[in-house]
């Protein structure tokens, strides 16, 4: 069967729920991107299907997916979803239904979900996966039994790493002091050669004048890829937080110059969140944080 590390608390929980016949219709798993909560599913489910691998599970006909990746989930994807509940299921099994994620569903699409969610098929259990479960429909999530995650521990991270990814270890330590317990943003780091870029951020943060030929490269490669830019935009920050604690402990006083990168740091949440629902150039924000960050 599919194995997970950590996350036995909600394990449980699922696995009484199926045992005593009390299962929820459809289930909100929510919490940080890359904990696991679309792993969990899939192991919850291959164990009932009795599937190896995913492989496998995505070739049964009592289950269904919608992965966004990075893209949007429209009407059309719904309507996959419709004619999957239109057929009948083999021997009165339980169907499943996984779409991760929720958050990447359009108005229409929503709408779509919601009709089914109010009148559910029978023995049909429905997973939907939310990072930003406070941007979910009141009207979806209200039909929904919510299940919180939470960071995996430093431990249970690491052996998924070994396990997964015996590529990243060498930089595990670094990494985990700024992304946590989220293997998924590790696995989508080493999916595509995050860690050289990673490395190459460190580098030009490290410099003491800007270089912004390399640096416009180096980040033009991040933004083409929406999954590696929402972890980039975590990695800058915390190498700047990193970096400026270093040198307020090396100076005998906190100058203007490390008022002025705290600010510029405290102010990069706000400034990405804008540039993304404005939809403008999402590299103007590194470079001017980078410009501020290393200009002495």
């Amino acid at each position: 069967m599919i194995e997970i590390l950590g996350h036995n608390h909600n394990k449980l929980i699922l696995e009484n729920a199926f045992a005593h016949e009390q299962m929820p219709h459809v289930w909100l798993f929510t919490g940080p991107s890359g904990v696991g909560k679309a792993s969990l599913a899939v192991n919850f489910v291959s164990n009932i299907l009795q599937k190896d691998n995913e492989t496998d599970l995505s070739a049964h006909p009592h289950f269904f997916q919608l992965r966004s990746e990075d893209a949007s989930i429209n009407i059309e994807d719904v309507r996959k979803l419709i004619d999957f509940l239109n057929l009948t299921s083999f021997n009165a099994q339980y169907r499943f239904c996984l779409i991760d994620t929720i958050d990447a569903l359009n108005i229409n699409a929503s709408n779509a979900l919601l009709k089914i969610l109010e009148d559910p098929p029978e023995k049909t259990i429905f997973f939907l996966i939310s990072h930003r479960p406070y941007n979910v429909l009141k009207t979806i999530k209200s039909r929904c039994v919510q299940l919180r995650f939470h960071y995996l521990s430093y431990e249970t991270t690491k052996n998924i790493i070994e396990s997964k990814m015996p590529s990243i270890l060498p930089f595990y330590e670094s990494l985990y002091d700024l992304l946590k317990g989220v293997p998924g943003q590790f696995l989508t780091l080493e999916k595509y050669q995050g860690i050289d870029l990673f490395k190459n951020l460190q580098v030009l943060l490290n410099k003491n004048e800007v270089d912004y030929i390399k640096f416009g490269v180096l980040i033009q490669k991040i933004i083409e890829v929406p999954s590696l830019y929402e972890i980039f935009k975590s990695l800058f920050m915390g190498l700047q937080v990193q970096k400026n604690k270093d040198l307020i402990c090396k100076s005998s006083c906190f100058s203007n110059i490390e008022y002025k990168r705290n600010q510029c740091i405290a102010s990069l949440p706000e400034k990405f969140y804008k540039t993304e629902i404005l939809h403008l150039d999402k590299s103007l924000v590194f470079l001017e944080s980078y410009s501020t960050f290393v200009n002495r």
